[in-house]
């Protein structure tokens, strides 16, 4: 009988130990889900576009050219959640769907850090255009990003994929929501040549600044322009123009990036 009870405070234990351990597993899959839809949600859903920013996307293409003296890369990125998922054959299943309606290539579906990835990449007529399906494990819904990138050669081809797109979201009924950026090197390095830069900046979009950001090697300004349609919130100040400047340590070169409403690349 003492051996018996013995046994059984030891499976007790065990048991114990077991279930302890898969819910420390259970909560850790749990936060790390969280964590991923939080990032996700302030690297692109954080703010809310007012307005529909076509008429900042010609504005941009107006400022780009008049800006930068050499050559630069204009960049678009969409964000947004989109259908629910069951399994992994489900979440591929849809993002083919998706991909037949983009009139893009098939792509494969991955797991990366414990979520599936499905991603899908051309070059159209010079513009890079990505496209990345990210499952979230809690809900089983699915996050869609959508990247154009071209440089200034290319713009009209950039364009004219701007707009197919916008066509394909509306018949999808997903909202279009673009981030507008450019980014190439400014080869003036002079500081009364950045002060110019500002000037002229501010000549073309009447800028009031929000925050100011100087570090060694890198200046960061972001402003509030009643010229632009999009805007986001920093506390309790709109703003739609966010402007970059970093000195590369190898070699010296300025790198100038602008975005609207927000920067939400490296620079």
């Amino acid at each position: 009988m003492d051996k018996l009870f013995i046994n059984k405070k030891k499976s007790l234990k065990i048991l114990t130990y077991k279930g302890d351990w898969m819910l420390a597993l259970l909560k850790k899959n749990i936060i790390y889900s969280l964590v991923l839809v939080i990032i996700l949600l302030l690297s692109s859903l954080s703010y809310y576009i007012y307005a529909h920013p076509e008429d900042d996307f010609l504005q941009f293409v107006s400022l780009s050219e008049e800006i930068y003296p050499e050559d630069y890369t204009f960049i678009l990125k969409h964000s947004s959640f989109y259908k629910s998922y069951e399994n992994q054959g489900d979440f591929e299943q849809i993002g083919n769907l998706l991909m037949d309606e983009l009139q893009m290539p098939h792509g494969e579906s991955l797991i990366e850090l414990n979520h599936l990835v499905y991603t899908s990449f051309e070059n159209k007529n010079g513009t890079n255009f990505a496209v990345k399906l990210t499952g979230m494990n809690n809900d089983k819904s699915t996050y869609l990003t959508i990247t154009l990138d071209s440089n200034h050669q290319s713009l009209d081809s950039l364009s004219k994929t701007k707009t197919k797109i916008e066509a394909t979201l509306e018949k999808l009924n997903i909202n279009v929501n673009w981030n507008s950026m450019i980014q190439g090197i400014y080869t003036k390095s002079e500081e009364v040549d950045f002060l110019k830069l500002w000037e002229q900046l501010n000549k073309q979009l009447q800028l009031n600044e929000i925050e100011t950001y100087t570090g060694q090697r890198t200046i960061s300004n972001s402003y509030y322009s009643p010229n632009l349609n999009s805007k986001i919130l920093s506390g309790s100040n709109p703003m739609n123009i966010q402007v970059a400047l970093h000195q590369n340590s190898l070699n010296d070169e300025w790198q100038l990036t602008i975005g609207s409403p927000i920067i939400t690349m490296e620079y």
